[in-house]
């Protein structure tokens, strides 16, 4: 179950939002991201929310317009930290509380995007659009079925998160601007063939926003995504190619390849839509080997954590990312945000604790990585914020030592 969608959210006037090289064409007015894409990029506009309760500081309006951008690109880990920044400004700031909801709700995390947004009633009561995902989130409970977790992101699985709720109906093809489409898919074609695949993105999520039917706009959508290697969403836009047409072989060849792909097979570039120019070939990556000879996750892990004992962080990096262009894993990226932690690269380090999170959001180990990162980073406010989270998980992973140094410095101690 998704929040509830309206065409109506005013997104900040930043030059952050707007695509590059899109100047001729006004992107929809939506806050969050364009309709109809797999959990990992927000299905539909949320409500127009009340207005805050906090002054318009620049830095939080640039923040909520990185989220917004960082949806439309299918970065939740990027739109999680913006929200959650711009939340740490201005904590009664509703807009920042409410999408930073959102975020948690479309990543698994319901329990705390219900948090959020009961700390946004707490603020404004007549927040609907808070009630209203309130509501939604706890239906199935109220109507006694048992609700189907959403799907977690990440490359390892094999099949794309539920589909968000359906948009409003598309328009008729007489009504669709043929010119403003063909436009925006020329604009994106270019793009592409320049490797520019996020700018690619934006343009094809433009288009599917004008013609939702538009089998064209949805392939290449699908293969701009595969490109950057996002292939759950891939695998949604595809699927939505194949309801439009059934016949679409090619959109079947790709999810069969994206699959493949995701389970660990030889690389293979997607099949190029119709009437494109085709992209060009995925260069086979050769393989990684470790000392022993072993190019398997489990030895390059294994590796990793002999090193690691050692005391040898660089050694670590090495090993981890080797194990990481096999599969994407949240325990491989715990381990790699601890080296980095080690190393002093703090900003790296809260990055990969952020995409352990969001890969996986029943853990703890990437609460405790996040606070002492913003610790040794000088940051107090943010590492207390964290340990708090790990302290209140209920998480399996948790260590008893951490658990007590978390609470130490909680209490200042």
């Amino acid at each position: 179950v998704t929040p509830p969608k309206t065409a109506a959210v005013t997104p900040p006037k930043t030059a952050a939002v707007t695509p590059p090289k899109t100047a001729a064409v006004t992107p929809p007015k939506t806050a969050v991201t364009p309709p109809k894409t797999a959990a990992v990029t927000p299905g539909a506009a949320p409500p127009e929310p009340a207005e805050t309760t906090e002054g318009t500081d620049p830095r939080v309006a640039k923040l909520l317009a990185d989220g917004d951008e960082a949806l439309r690109q299918g970065s939740n880990t990027r739109a999680m930290k913006a929200f959650f920044d711009a939340a740490q400004l201005a904590p009664k700031h509703t807009e920042a509380l409410y999408k930073l909801g959102l975020v948690y709700y479309r990543t698994g995390n319901v329990k705390a995007a219900k948090y959020k947004w009961r700390s946004v009633l707490k603020i404004d009561p007549a927040h609907a659009a808070a009630r209203l995902a309130l509501e939604k989130a706890d239906a199935p409970k109220t109507a006694g079925a048992k609700a189907a977790p959403p799907e977690k992101p990440g490359l390892a699985k094999a099949t794309p998160a539920p589909k968000p709720p359906e948009p409003a109906p598309a328009k008729a093809a007489s009504d669709v601007d043929q010119k403003k489409l063909a436009k925006l898919l020329a604009e994106g074609d270019a793009e592409f063939q320049k490797k520019a695949f996020s700018r690619a993105i934006s343009s094809y999520t433009h288009a599917a926003q004008l013609d939702p039917k538009s089998e064209e706009a949805l392939f290449k959508l699908g293969v701009a995504y595969a490109m950057t290697g996002n292939y759950n969403v891939a695998i949604y836009k595809w699927q939505r190619v194949l309801e439009i047409n059934p016949a679409n072989k090619a959109a079947r060849n790709n999810i069969e390849r994206a699959r493949a792909k995701m389970q660990g097979g030889p690389p293979q570039p997607p099949s190029p839509a119709p009437k494109v120019l085709p992209a060009p070939p995925e260069k086979k990556p050769e393989p990684e080997t470790s000392a022993k000879g072993d190019s398997s996750f489990e030895a390059h892990m294994a590796r990793a954590r002999q090193l690691k004992s050692q005391g040898d962080a660089k050694g670590v990096l090495e090993s981890v990312d080797r194990a990481l262009k096999q599969k994407s894993d949240p325990a491989a990226l715990i381990l790699k945000g601890e080296a980095l932690v080690v190393l002093k690269r703090y900003g790296e380090a809260k990055r990969t604790f952020s995409k352990a999170m969001v890969l996986d959001p029943n853990l703890a180990a990437p609460f405790f990585g996040l606070g002492e990162t913003c610790r040794l980073a000088g940051d107090a406010d943010r590492a207390r914020y964290y340990f708090k989270m790990y302290v209140r998980s209920k998480a399996k992973d948790k260590v008893p030592a951490q658990v007590e140094q978390a609470q130490k410095f909680i209490q200042g101690k």
